[in-house]
């Protein structure tokens, strides 16, 4: 896992991404917090259709 610190270094160094804070989660969202990150990479994967 990584830390915060470069979050937003990643998402302006890849192209085309979408940086999300999900609330209420830690370090695994996508195990704490699993149907709002299924929602949120969906919602994502939708833009370009």
């Amino acid at each position: 896992m990584l830390g915060v610190e470069d979050a937003g270094k990643f998402e302006r160094t890849i192209a085309n991404s979408q940086l999300t804070w999900i609330k209420q989660s830690g370090h695994t969202p996508h195990l704490e917090r699993p149907q709002t990150s299924a929602e949120v990479i969906l919602s994502f994967s939708r833009e370009d259709l």
